[in-house]
């Protein structure tokens, strides 16, 4: 972890790895307090560890996705044991009713699994989206006549999708987490005494 300062006097650039950020180690100019606090502030954001949850959800995301993925593979063929609605169904009748709600979800859930992995910010929506789809994919059965609408999964959607959109928003550590991979930067030049501090690329 590090962050990259330029200091506003004499204009050098420094890579500050750790410790205090205080003063320029080339003219022993004392920061700003603003620039001091914000490189702290990135250096003490980089160093937040991925929440329990979002591991875990990673890991649950990414083998649902696999599982779902390879069950479509196989419906072609009846291989294995589909139903709608607790109703057995062929595979090939599972793919012609359920196929695209279901393909939908599953790249859903790899594609959480892959941001959350590579810790890229669009994974956190993705999240939030995903619980959507699935409401979508509970009301347009309903809607298009093709099933009766299951209201107890609904609610069971809405409630959870409120709660994963406290903790994703919310929770302190996971806006922590999320945040060191945000750009913070303040412009800044040597003559305008204003500070620039340059998160890591």
């Amino acid at each position: 972890m590090s962050v990259t300062v330029v200091c506003p006097k004499c204009g050098k650039v420094m890579v500050i790895h750790g410790g205090s950020v205080d003063k320029c180690s080339y003219c022993n100019e004392t920061f700003p307090t603003d620039l001091s606090r914000s490189a702290t502030s990135e250096l003490a954001c980089q160093s937040a560890p991925r929440p329990l949850f979002l591991t875990l959800g990673m890991i649950c995301s990414g083998l649902w996705g696999i599982a779902a993925s390879i069950l479509l593979i196989l419906a072609p063929f009846d291989i294995a044991s589909y139903s709608i609605n607790d109703a057995p169904v062929s595979g090939a009748e599972f793919l012609r009713r359920a196929g695209v709600n279901f393909g939908f979800v599953a790249l859903l859930c790899l594609a959480v699994s892959y941001g959350i992995w590579r810790e890229q910010l669009w994974a956190r929506p993705a999240m939030l989206f995903f619980w959507a789809g699935i409401g979508v994919t509970i009301v347009l059965p309903a809607l298009n006549g093709t099933s009766t609408l299951d209201v107890v999964s609904l609610v069971f959607c809405a409630v959870t999708s409120g709660v994963a959109a406290w903790y994703l928003y919310g929770n302190a550590k996971v806006r922590a987490y999320y945040r060191r991979w945000k750009t913070n930067t303040v412009k800044t030049s040597p003559r305008s005494a204003e500070p620039l501090l340059v998160p890591p690329a």
